[in-house]
């Protein structure tokens, strides 16, 4: 978590979350309300890993 209270998720923190999301029976929301992350921004994290 940084000084102003936001959490900071670093590249290998991101692709951890992001590859977890790509697995089968994995909810995209569930998981980003188990680690505090808006579901929608998960999801743009996921559609940018899913461009490269």
């Amino acid at each position: 978590m940084t000084s102003n209270g936001r959490r900071y998720y670093g590249r290998a923190g991101k692709a951890r979350l992001v590859e977890a999301c790509l697995e089968p029976g994995i909810s995209v929301a569930r998981l980003a309300l188990e680690h505090g992350l808006d579901a929608n921004q998960l999801r743009k994290w996921v559609r940018k890993y899913q461009e490269r």
